[in-house]
Formats: C-alpha cells, sequence, structure tokens
C-alpha cells in the first residue's frame, strides 16, 4: 500500500548512473520537473514527446555532466523499475526491459509517463508532500548553490528547501583564501564584512565532502555556482 514513507523510501533508492565521482541527475530533475508541474495542477502522465523531452535535454546539459551527448529518453523510460513510474503505449515500442528505445519511438507513439495512479492519488491528498519530495531530492543530488537556483526557476518553496549553511566552515574557509574569490580574486566588504563570497565545497558534502578547509574553496557566487556545474 502507498504511502509517504514508502514514496519517499523509493525516491531515496532511485538508481542513479555513476562513473567514479561523476553522477547523473537526469532522473533527478526529471522528478523535480514533474512534481513542479503536479504542484501546478498536471495531469498524472506526461507526453515525452511533446512536454519533456526538449525541457529535460536543456536541464540536463546545463547541470549535467560535460558530455558529448545526452539522452533525456533514458530516465524516463528507466524510472518505471523504481517502484512508483508508470508508462503508457510502451507495447508499440520495440524494445522491452530496461534498454529505452529511440526518442523517435517514443515520439510516434506518444508514449507518456508519470507517477502510477496510486502514488499520484497520495500526492493529491498530501499538499505538503510534494514540496517535501522536492526537497528531498535536492539535498540528496545536488549541492547548495544548485538547490536554491533549482527551487526557484521550478516554483518550489524556497524557504522550505534553503538550509542552515556549516558558518565555521564559511569562516575557515575564506580565512584561508584571505576573503577573496580564488578565480577571480572577488573581495567586496561592506562595513569590514565579506559580501557575496561563499565557501564551495570540492567535494560535494551530499556525497561525503567534508566541511574542512583542505575540502573547501572560497569563491563568488557566480563562480560558485559555475563550479558546482563542472563548469570550471
Amino acid at each position: 500500500m502507498a504511502s509517504s514513507k514508502t514514496l519517499e523510501q523509493a525516491i531515496a533508492d532511485i538508481t542513479i548512473w555513476r562513473k567514479g565521482e561523476q553522477r547523473a541527475p537526469h532522473k533527478p530533475l526529471l522528478l523535480l520537473y514533474v512534481l513542479a508541474n503536479y504542484q501546478q495542477g498536471h495531469a498524472r502522465l506526461f507526453d515525452y514527446g511533446t512536454e519533456l523531452h526538449e525541457k529535460l535535454l536543456s536541464l540536463v546539459e546545463r547541470l549535467g555532466p560535460q558530455i558529448k551527448a545526452h539522452y533525456p529518453n533514458m530516465p524516463f523510460w528507466r524510472l518505471k523499475g523504481d517502484r512508483f513510474w508508470d508508462l503508457k503505449n510502451t507495447e508499440f515500442c520495440s524494445t522491452n526491459g530496461s534498454k529505452q528505445p529511440p526518442v523517435k519511438e517514443l515520439v510516434e507513439h506518444n508514449v507518456a509517463g508519470g507517477f502510477d495512479e496510486e502514488h499520484f492519488a497520495l500526492l493529491g491528498k498530501n499538499k505538503n508532500l510534494i514540496g517535501s519530495l522536492a526537497q528531498q531530492i535536492l539535498e540528496a543530488h545536488f549541492p547548495e548553490s544548485i538547490q536554491e537556483e533549482l527551487a526557484d526557476e521550478m516554483g518550489f518553496d524556497i524557504q522550505q528547501i534553503r538550509k542552515v549553511r556549516d558558518p565555521l566552515f564559511r569562516q575557515q574557509v575564506l580565512r584561508a583564501y584571505n576573503y577573496e574569490c580564488a578565480i577571480c580574486g572577488f573581495n567586496m566588504r561592506h562595513d569590514n564584512a565579506s559580501v557575496g563570497l561563499e565557501a564551495a565545497h570540492i567535494k560535494w558534502k551530499q556525497f561525503g565532502g567534508p566541511c574542512e578547509i583542505p575540502n573547501g574553496l572560497a569563491l563568488c557566487a557566480i563562480h560558485h555556482k559555475a563550479f558546482d556545474k563542472g563548469s570550471m
């Protein structure tokens, strides 16, 4: 029987492509986009070709690993193995199991996907569950500099998503870098307090990176986001 606890656990257990320290955020981005649309009253299923392909491709190109090509059809198809995702019109596709069909087939056959009926009904009954699931996904898969950007872009409650950051880690890292951005040297101060300078984790805290000076960089807000997105 579906419950908020079982859904939270299923989302915590989603399979993610990994290669060393690198993780693909495709499934988390797809889930965030779907939850954001559910929050706005969208129906249970999303047509892949007309509603998901271009948007998800844009998100993974911007926030995914720096590789030659991204395949947003992969998370859409493979989520069906994660206990809460449902696909429609798959019987017309040429592949089965976890191997995803080509995008052309998903579009031609109007393959649609979304939360299964039981879990979608659960989201409808518990209005706070969408926000808590979004927060769970953001905290588990994205660094703090990107969490707020994504929450804002998709219309989730920023105040709910924002977490209290470790003031000691920030203080120690900024002091170690003489209160200057390690990339551009930005060092603005107001009333002798550093402004717009942040302590970035070299190895993300979500993936076991410690809040210690050797794992920190002093970066301005712009370069912090660029660094976390893998642009540097």
